[in-house]
């Protein structure tokens, strides 16, 4: 059972062999299906915009009382992404009945300026650097700008790599970016991610069979009675295959290591740390291969110049 909701993963696995048919598996996976729906109601997107730019203070449509009825009121407010709050009110004495009705239908109007206004935003930081879960993109990947430098900070398997590079030491503000992105590169290049297959091989302190991906379910009586063997390949792609130990024997365990390796098999790359990680070490590495190459062409270069040279003087001589 697999069910996203408002941002977090639930997943949840009901083995056929650990119940006793796979209809009551299939019966206990909707019953935590509906269960998981029913606790986590699904967030409109205009309440999560407004409660990400809110400051504390949510909007809604509210009954301000008077001194009097007549002189109470219906109000509706709503926060900008810009700070700013719009508040409009419907007074009973004008408005009589429909001053609520008149409130809700304002309200409406203001939570669709609010989505419009933080869709521009979010337009706006795409173009200042931002992919649109608001990281940074390519150019200005792992850089942070302070106010007199520039501040690189990458991590490559646990190692951390930092350094600033100052607007008054080195000729500016871009030219301080541009040293930055080059001392940013050549990290990238030199410390690539590590591949996903190592990375899954990884022994967990929680594991309690001493092997990656393969698991033991045991009977009532605590003796083992499947073996298992599962491997992530990526969102929605989850392989899975057990082997019983009362049709397969003491071979259960064997034929389960030998199903996760298979599984590995169908993993391929590197471990992802940013979306535009591979795209900056592409780049990077094109460029350094580039300047190899031109380096190498001024050294043939002057070793012909050398030689050419060497031989008109022995033709003089």
């Amino acid at each position: 059972m697999q069910l996203s909701r408002n941002g977090i993963e639930h997943r949840h696995l009901f083995k056929f062999g650990a119940i006793r048919s796979e209809p009551e598996a299939l019966a206990l996976a909707q019953a935590r299906r509906d269960h998981l729906m029913q606790e986590h109601p699904q967030i409109p997107r205009w309440r999560t915009i407004e409660r990400a730019i809110c400051n504390g203070k949510l909007g809604g449509v509210t009954y301000v009382a008077g001194p009097d009825k007549p002189s109470s009121c219906w109000c509706a407010e709503t926060p900008m992404v810009d700070g700013t709050l719009i508040r409009e009110t419907f007074s009973i004495a004008r408005f009589s009945r429909a001053a609520k009705q008149l409130a809700i239908a304002e309200r409406e109007r203001q939570l669709n300026l609010m989505v419009a206004g933080f869709a521009v935003k979010a337009e706006l930081d795409a173009a200042s650097n931002r992919l649109g879960n608001g990281q940074n993109d390519a150019a200005m990947y792992g850089i942070v700008r302070h106010k007199t430098y520039w501040l690189v900070k990458l991590e490559r398997s646990r190692q951390r790599f930092s350094k600033t590079f100052s607007f008054a030491k080195l000729g500016g503000v871009q030219d301080a970016l541009a040293q930055a992105q080059a001392w940013r590169d050549d990290v990238v290049r030199q410390h690539p991610p590590v591949m996903r297959q190592q990375r899954a091989n990884k022994l967990r302190s929680n594991n309690k069979t001493g092997i990656v991906g393969v698991t033991c379910v045991l009977g009532p009586d605590g003796r083992p009675r499947q073996w298992s063997a599962h491997t992530y390949i990526g969102p929605g792609k989850l392989l899975q295959k057990t082997f019983s130990v009362y049709r397969h024997g003491e071979d259960a365990q064997t034929l389960a290591i030998a199903e996760r390796q298979k599984q590995l098999e169908q993993m391929e790359g590197r471990a992802r740390l940013h979306p535009v990680e591979e795209q900056v070490r592409s780049s990077s590495t094109r460029r350094a291969s580039q300047q190899s190459t031109r380096t190498d062409g001024r050294s043939s270069d002057g070793a012909l110049g050398r030689s050419g040279g060497e031989r008109r003087s022995r033709r003089q001589a």
